[in-house]
Order: C-alpha cells, then structure tokens, then sequence
C-alpha cells in the first residue's frame, strides 16, 4: 500500500528514543552479544530533553492508533479477499445476496482506513481524499521525520485526537463486522465448505 508523501522516503519512519543508555542485544544461534549503547542529544538543537520525551511518548501513540489501522486493513482485505473466491461458487440467491451484502460491508469500513482505489502512483492522492491511515502516516511523519527534537504542538495534538475518535468508531464497525455479520453468514452456510476463516491470514 503506497501512501502520499511516504513514497518519497520509503516508508514510515518509527519512533525515536529519548537520548540516554541503551542495551542492545544480537542473537546469533545460541550465542547473544550484549552491548551498551549511548543515544546523545544532538548539541545543536534547542529542544529540551523533555520536549523529546513527549515528542517520543506522542509518536508511540501514533504507532499504535496506526497499528490498528494496519492490523483492521489486513483482516478486512483477507475476507475481501475469501469473498472474492466463495461468492461465484454459491449456489443459493439467498446465500449470495447475503455475501454481496458483507462484502458491500467489509468495502466500507476498508473505504474509510485507506483509498481502497490506490494504483501505486503519485497521482492518486488527486483523485480522492486521504483516508484515515494516511492521514494519521502524514501527522507521525511530521513528528518522527521532520520534528526536530521540539514537543509536539497544540494543533497536532488536536488533530490526532480527532483522527483517534474517528479510529475508534470504525474499530467498534469492524468489531461488530468481525463478531456479528461474518458469523452471520457462516451460520447461513453451515452446510456448506465455503465458509470464511477468521484465522486465515493475508500471504506476504
């Protein structure tokens, strides 16, 4: 999935640390190689080892709120996906129109966490607005990529706890999704092998 504004530096950028000693630890078959390492503040920057600290806490809360964004895209495509297969394999109009109507579903609540049209070009992010993954990737980029060693603002702060509500409602569709109209529909085809695994995973 290529995003705006992360094609251009492959990808998402983690959280830093804040500076301080560190171990770090390399496993290499039954051997582990402990070492100690140092994180300095850049001696050049203004920011205050507490304005990282919160610049530090506030991005881990951008990795987790975008980790459920990723983990909901992943199991919605997987069942997209199983859809996809099983619907033409129906035989009963009963059958179909209630698969149609979760996959009608399922393309709805992808729809609002990432531009289920995206080709892979740049010139996607003109044909329709960002959706909610993106645009929680655009504000940790600007926190974790381009900011500095300074805390994070008011602004940004403001907009994550709007982006955060928004993740919230469609966690409690896909929880709903998930728990209630996937069984629904395993139930409807009990009888038949054609039912959806809510274990399967996507193939890398």
């Amino acid at each position: 999935m290529v995003t705006w504004d992360l094609d251009l530096m492959r990808g998402q950028y983690g959280p830093k640390v804040v500076p301080d000693t560190y171990k770090v630890k390399l496993i290499v078959g039954d051997k582990e190689y402990v070492r100690e390492v140092v994180v300095l503040k850049d001696p050049t920057s203004e920011g205050t080892l507490e304005d990282i600290k919160q610049q530090v806490a506030f991005s881990l809360e951008l990795r987790d709120a975008m980790n459920l964004a990723v983990t909901m895209i992943n199991d919605i495509e997987g069942i997209r996906a199983e859809l996809t297969e099983i619907i033409p394999k129906l035989k009963n109009k009963g059958d179909v129109k209630k698969a149609e109507e979760l996959q009608i579903l399922a393309v709805s609540i992808a729809g609002t966490l990432y531009d289920i049209h995206l080709t892979g070009a740049r010139e996607d992010a003109f044909r329709s607005p960002m959706k909610l993954y993106g645009r929680l990737s655009a504000l940790a980029s600007d926190i974790t990529g381009n900011g500095i060693d300074f805390k994070p603002t008011d602004q940004q702060r403001q907009v994550y706890a709007i982006f955060n509500k928004r993740l919230e409602e469609v966690d409690t569709k896909f929880k709903k999704f998930m728990t209630i109209e996937v069984k629904k529909l395993n139930a409807q085809l009990k009888n038949s092998e054609l039912q959806i695994k809510l274990d399967k995973k996507i193939k890398s």
